[in-house]
């Protein structure tokens, strides 16, 4: 399934983010996220990981490759696929 949505700012990514970690928290999902450097990918993802009730501090995984979250109701593995070829 493909889903898209533009929000405007952060007030809407903050809506969306808490209508989607309350989806994924039943269901679990892998989700494919796309867009520049400053998009707001990881912007989401922390908004994300706040309603999922993660403890610990979500930053950008760009240098690490993978960020994982087990703190919260579920299992999070933020990916930063950017410097792979």
């Amino acid at each position: 399934m493909n889903y898209s949505v533009i929000c405007e700012n952060l007030l809407k990514t903050e809506e969306l983010a808490k209508k989607f970690a309350s989806v994924v928290a039943e269901t679990g999902a892998f989700v494919s996220m796309f867009g520049d450097v400053g998009a707001g990918k990881t912007a989401f993802t922390r908004l994300v990981c706040k309603y999922l009730e993660v403890k610990e501090k979500v930053t950008s995984p760009s240098f690490v490759i993978i960020n994982e979250y087990k703190s919260g109701k579920i299992p999070v593995y933020h990916f930063d696929l950017y410097r792979l070829e």
